[in-house]
């Protein structure tokens, strides 16, 4: 039986003698419960949800009482310490969920009994790091949730004692390049997500030696603006690409993609690369029209004739209503579908070279009309100085100068 206990208000679970019998779901999430607590043994319970409580901390054998546990869901509450024997009996856990508490560290032997666990949710947590001797005991482990988590590295071995994890959640955290050495770790490794974080370019070396790779997501990274030659290069089984609403994204290398396909052989399906700063996407870096999903719009398109691939897309799958062009003048705003192929045009050489000799004679002749009204200027001012100078002169010149006269016999007398 499945029993709702949700938003009851309740401040401790319920007795085993208060619930019907063999209730195998208990949905308790929403009250306000602050520890956990099973003071008898229900062991027909399977799946337990405690999410949105006020739980603080789990005590070393809380679910003792419960060993038939699959399903543990502890999300939202405000749980800062789990002591090392608290999930010590349930060895049949196979989901369990930690997110959103206020969980600083994890006992290295914290999960020791959780041989068959399968999902793990650790996201908005502040643990800045995962001890790689916390996952020891994990062998089944298949998606792990590091989200939001504060982590900026992984070590080398990170993911070296978990052999089948598939699915690994690695947002909104800190990381500034692809802690790829880490992610090597993991074997079998098939989707990757690393949306919202501090990344500003994609290298060659960002995914080398990620082959498993079916899936990856690289979304809502601010300060991205670069995906250079070869970043994908080893990517050659991934089906699922998705790189959308970087705000600062303009530039995906030609050569991105190399090695990814051939002739006759192509894996990835599908291409999101919407809403970021895009203005041009060469038309081999990928057999575009061939995916079975393409999405282009909201990005800045210049529409000329490196673009014109875009209209030879018969593949209904292939987004083309919605893409706008940003550039030339003509264009902007319209829809690509809109325009006639024909005006998907780049300047011939001829009128290339044509602009350039225009453009160099106005330079020259701005150049030379410069150089003369500085000629001219300076004439003018060394004019200037030259008028004054005659000026002065000639006041000069009109001066009265007293010279005294030569002595005389008459003037002898008179003294």
């Amino acid at each position: 039986m499945k029993l709702w206990c949700d938003k009851g208000k309740f401040i401790e679970i319920p007795a085993v003698s208060e619930l019907p019998n063999n209730t195998y779901e208990l949905d308790l999430s929403l009250n306000e419960l602050t520890s956990v607590n099973f003071s008898e043994p229900m062991e027909s319970l399977s799946s337990l949800d405690l999410t949105g409580n006020e739980i603080q901390e789990i005590k070393s054998k809380a679910f003792d009482n419960v060993p038939t546990l699959e399903f543990l869901d502890l999300t939202d509450n405000q749980i800062e310490e789990i002591e090392v024997d608290a999930f010590a009996k349930l060895k049949n856990l196979k989901y369990l969920n930690l997110t959103n508490n206020k969980l600083g560290s994890l006992q290295k032997d914290t999960f020791n009994s959780l041989i068959w666990l399968r999902e793990l949710r650790l996201a908005k947590n502040p643990l800045t790091h995962i001890h790689p001797d916390l996952l020891l005991p994990l062998k089944n482990l298949m998606l792990l949730d590091l989200t939001e988590i504060s982590a900026y590295t992984l070590k080398d071995d990170q993911f070296h004692f978990t052999p089948n994890l598939e699915t690994l959640f690695l947002s909104s955290n800190k990381f500034r390049v692809v802690p790829v050495n880490g992610l090597r770790s993991a074997a079998k490794l098939k989707s990757l997500y690393l949306d919202e974080n501090p990344f500003a370019e994609l290298i060659g070396e960002s995914f080398v030696g990620l082959s498993t790779l079916n899936e990856l997501s690289v979304s809502k990274c601010s300060r991205l603006t670069d995906i250079k030659r070869e970043t994908f290069s080893d990517l050659y089984n991934l089906k699922r690409l998705t790189i959308k609403s970087n705000p600062a994204l303009t530039y995906i290398d030609q050569h991105a993609f190399r090695r990814m396909f051939n002739s006759s052989w192509l894996k990835l399906e599908e291409v999101d690369l919407s809403n970021n700063r895009l203005m041009s996407l060469a038309a081999d870096a990928l057999p575009w029209c061939e995916l079975k999903k393409l999405d282009l719009t909201e990005n800045h398109w210049t529409c000329d004739c490196k673009f014109k691939w875009i209209k030879s897309c018969q593949n209904e799958n292939v987004v083309v209503r919605g893409v706008r062009c940003a550039q030339p003048e003509q264009h902007r705003t319209y829809e690509v579908s809109l325009i006639d192929v024909d005006r998907f045009s780049c300047p011939r050489v001829s009128e290339v070279k044509e602009m350039r000799v225009f453009r160099m004679m106005i330079f020259i002749i701005g150049s030379a009309m410069l150089l003369v009204l500085s000629v001219m200027l300076a004439l003018l001012i060394k004019r200037e100085g030259i008028v004054r100078w005659w000026r002065e002169r000639r006041r000069g010149n009109g001066a009265i100068y007293y010279v005294k006269a030569r002595s005389t016999p008459a003037d002898c007398n008179d003294m």
